[in-house]
């Protein structure tokens, strides 16, 4: 008994063929026929909306080719063409640096609100807080604090506010 193929299978897997792809996984075709479906509907009522917008009464040529247009920005980013970036980069390079004042040397940099030379962190001392309890039980309870040392293990040495527990190096790459 033969099985009757849908006209959409056939047609994906010609297309296939057309591409030089022989040799597929059997879900292959199925998931382009539900690609091609999802791609049909979703330009299908982008181009209904684009009809009702316009005050028509049926969908148009200019109606699909718009919703294809948008939908293909939508779904792929198309990078600029190599021709392109050579053209924009010919046109830039044409125009000459500003030149260097006789009073200067070096490069002229932007004011430095603008630059990424200086700190960019400030480091504060942190006012220590109290841990709130992580459970809604009973506030009497032990905590770790309360429980007596182990036998032959120092106590644990909290530093004060504003000090780190571990060594900060007195000088960095930002600082001369």
């Amino acid at each position: 008994m033969t099985e009757k193929v849908p006209k959409e299978q056939l047609v994906a897997q010609e297309i296939m063929r057309e591409c030089g792809v022989t040799d597929h996984e059997p879900g292959a075709v199925a998931y382009l026929m539900d690609f091609a479906y999802v791609y049909l509907h979703t330009v299908l009522e982008d181009a209904k909306v684009y009809s009702e917008h316009a005050s028509k009464k049926a969908i148009d040529l200019e109606d699909l080719t718009l919703a294809v247009n948008l939908t293909l920005d939508k779904t792929h980013d198309s990078l600029p063409s190599k021709e392109f970036l050579l053209q924009l980069g010919r046109e830039k390079n044409r125009q000459p640096l500003p030149p260097i004042p006789d009073s200067r040397c070096g490069v002229r940099l932007p004011p430095d609100r603008h630059c990424l030379t200086n700190a960019t962190i400030n480091i504060r001392p942190s006012q220590r807080v109290d841990p709130v309890p992580s459970f809604r039980g009973n506030m009497n309870t032990y905590s770790v604090r309360d429980m007596p040392p182990v036998q032959g293990s120092m106590p644990p040495t909290i530093p004060p506010p504003g000090m780190s527990q571990f060594p900060m190096a007195t000088s960095n790459a930002y600082t001369t």
